[in-house]
This record gives C-alpha cells, structure tokens and sequence, in this order.
C-alpha cells in the first residue's frame, strides 16, 4: 500500500517580489500569488485529497484556503511544515545583509551543515531533520491516502535532495521551486519516490 504526497509551494509573497528573505516571518500574498493558489486550487479541483495539511504561515494559510475552496475539508496546519528559521537574516533584503550580517550570510551560504543562524535561526542539519520527520510521520500515520501538504521552498527543496540522497552540504542542482508548484511524491515499503517535480 503506497501513500500520495502532494507538496505545494505557497503562492507569491509581497516579500518575494522585493526579494526580502521571510523564514519564519508574514508577507502577505501579492495579487500574482493570489492568482497562482487559485490556478492550482483549479488544477486540483477533482483530485480526491483525503487530508490536506499547512504550514502556520500566513502565506501557506492563504494559499491552502484558495486551494480548499474546492474541497472544503478542515485543514490541519502545523508549525513543523514552516520554512527554514533564518533568524538575524529574516525581514532584510540580501542587499543589507551582505552589508551588515555578513557573518551570519557566511553560515547561510556555506557547507557548515551543523552551524545554527545567529538570531534563532536552524541549520542545515536542524531543518532537514525536522522535514524528513515530519514527512516519515505522515507517510505511516496517513498510510494508503492521498494527502495534500502546503508548505515552502525550501522546505520542499530540502526534502527533495533527502529523497534522492544528495548531500546538504553541497549546491544541489534542485534549488528552486515555483509558487503555485506542485511536487508529487510516493511513500511504500519504507521508501519515499520523487513521482513528479515543479509542476
């Protein structure tokens, strides 16, 4: 018995289009990504999602909404499916931050996996533990159904390069993921599959 994982990235923030760095912090959705959790809220309007989860951010809280208009299911949010904790990074533009933190950039941008972000913040190490298991409990506690997950980027990312097996440490060819993406994965026999990727 195999269980259906689809991750959704949130749809476009106000802070994305200024490319301030969010982490843990609010940016509402800006009327583009308003527009993206609806254009895949419609694309899954006939899926048959048996539980739908969210990250406690607003902007996967707004995004997780539009998409559950067409569901209309209790959505179970949980603060284990927030994006990567920056700490003294989150709230600046990387303008500033190369200017005035560039120590804490150092550790962000590094190879250090084990290093926390000055502020806070969560390592490599720290979020990729915390993805992988979150993501190894529901694939056992929803166990043959098909579930549906809003969450971040980087928490995306992150999971992809533990399912594949790449290492933390280094620039993974996978850095990227699109607001309003959708990414599907597969759960059996103790093994996560990568089903499907940014689309």
């Amino acid at each position: 018995m195999s269980t259906q994982v689809y991750l959704i990235r949130h749809g476009e923030t106000m802070w994305n289009k200024k490319k301030i760095v969010q982490g843990h912090m609010n940016s509402e959705l800006s009327s583009k990504g308003k527009s993206q959790a609806k254009a895949v809220g419609e694309k899954l309007k006939d899926y048959n999602f048996d539980v739908i989860y969210s990250s406690d951010l607003d902007r996967a809280i707004d995004t997780a909404n539009y998409i559950n208009e067409h569901h209309n299911q209790v959505i179970i949010f949980d603060e284990l499916l927030r994006e990567r904790g920056l700490g003294i990074l989150e709230g600046k533009t990387w303008d500033i931050i190369k200017m005035n933190y560039k120590d804490a950039a150092s550790i962000y941008h590094s190879e250090d996996t084990h290093s926390d972000i000055p502020g806070g913040g969560e390592s490599k190490k720290r979020f990729a533990n915390r993805v992988m298991t979150f993501m190894d409990k529901i694939a056992v506690q929803e166990e043959g159904k098909k579930v549906l997950i809003i969450t971040h980027g980087g928490y995306i990312v992150y999971f992809i390069n533990l399912v594949l097996g790449l290492a933390l440490n280094k620039k993974s060819k996978i850095h990227y993921v699109r607001n309003g993406s959708i990414s599907k994965f597969r759960y059996q026999k103790g093994e996560w599959f990568l089903e499907k990727f940014n689309v």
